[in-house]
């Protein structure tokens, strides 16, 4: 009968088969370890900048510092239609659209992250857009302006809070306030949380006004425990 080499050589020594045997199987069980590692690291971060209806853009701020690691792939939606320009059904329309093809619902490790007016935003785009179901999606909410929702309604109303909820599903849900914030009263942020409590979680930050700052060094921490 033919013995490989190999097998021949495995079959004098009880320990030199057993060390062979673990040096062998390692190879494989090493490789998969490594894709798996690479494939958990890669996150998409996508923000929804604040637009400022005096200079008619984005301010600069930390959405260009937000470098997170390697693996982490950052871009900036500019150039997204300003919800509030006109108070109508027909505009809500416009930039909700807008909003919807721009934004990543349905890919997994995706961290939207919305400031100010873009908050605003993506609130009233989650009243009615859901987040894929099998998907990995993190929502930052940074400074939204108020507890009340006004951009396309006659009278400012609240905002679906079960709708949210449904459809952020299990997913990681942060809103971002200050205690000084200019726009946003401590006790309007704190009762957007309070609607918002079965799906988000309220962090506080003191003295960061409208968060317009160059850095945000907390906003990494966060990011990093969304995945």
């Amino acid at each position: 009968m033919f013995i490989p080499h190999a097998l021949l050589r495995f079959s004098f020594s009880s320990r030199g088969l057993l060390e062979s045997t673990r040096v062998v199987r390692a190879r494989p069980r090493t490789r998969l370890v490594c894709c798996a590692l690479s494939k958990r690291r890669w996150v998409q971060i996508q923000i929804v900048p604040h637009f400022d209806p005096v200079s008619r853009g984005t301010p600069p701020c930390w959405y260009d510092t937000l470098a997170v690691d390697a693996s982490t792939e950052v871009s900036v939606l500019r150039g997204l239609p300003y919800l509030y320009d006109s108070n109508s059904k027909r505009w809500e329309r416009v930039w909700l659209e807008e909003l919807k093809q721009h934004l990543s619902f349905g890919t997994d490790k995706t961290i939207i992250i919305a400031h100010g007016s873009g908050a605003d935003a993506l609130l009233r785009l989650l009243e009615e857009e859901a987040i894929g179901a099998d998907v990995r999606v993190g929502v930052v909410l940074i400074a939204p302006t108020t507890r009340l929702y006004h951009a396309g309604e006659r009278h400012p109303r609240s905002y679906r809070v079960m709708r949210i909820a449904k459809n952020v599903g299990r997913n990681k849900f942060f809103i971002v306030y200050s205690d000084n914030d200019p726009f946003a009263s401590q006790t309007e942020c704190e009762a957007l949380c309070e609607d918002l409590y079965s799906c988000a979680k309220p962090v506080m930050l003191g003295g960061r006004g409208r968060f317009m700052q160059s850095e945000f060094i907390e906003l990494r921490d966060l990011v990093h425990k969304l995945f």
